[in-house]
């Protein structure tokens, strides 16, 4: 047996790096893995954005509720924001639209996608308990 570096048999070389082969299989193993979970990672990372807007969205009818508690009425956004401020990762993908009737007993507030993806749509929560897209919502 030939030691480390030496000659092996008949004039063989000792092996140093990889070949051009190896380097090509092993790029593209990567690239199937990379194509398999490139996908998934944007349907979770959607789907979070989606739950966090939802979770925005409840804690904006709670302030809404106190507010009519003390007010006798619904506020608008600007007055809300001031209350409870969307997240800057929220704010990266949504804007927030509150829709409040004019004597003040009814509101919608929506959370609506800057660009329109096929992973991100429009989430929405009225005074009366009513949300949408209904198949998003636990």
């Amino acid at each position: 047996m030939a030691a480390a570096g030496e000659k092996g048999c008949k004039g063989e070389k000792a092996r140093k790096g990889f070949s051009l082969i190896e380097i090509l299989v092993v790029m593209a193993i990567v690239g199937i893995l990379a194509a398999v979970a490139v996908p998934s990672y944007r349907t979770i990372f959607s789907q979070s954005l989606q739950r966090e807007g939802m979770l925005y969205l409840l804690q904006l009818r709670s302030t809404q509720e106190r507010f009519r508690q003390s007010t006798r009425r619904y506020q608008s956004l600007e007055v809300l924001q001031g209350h409870i401020p969307l997240s800057a990762r929220l704010a990266n993908d949504y804007r927030v639209e509150v829709q409040v009737t004019e004597p003040g007993d009814y509101f919608v507030s929506r959370l609506i996608p800057r660009t329109m993806t096929e992973n991100l749509g429009a989430i929405s929560l009225d005074s009366r308990g009513r949300r949408e897209p209904s198949h998003l919502w636990p």
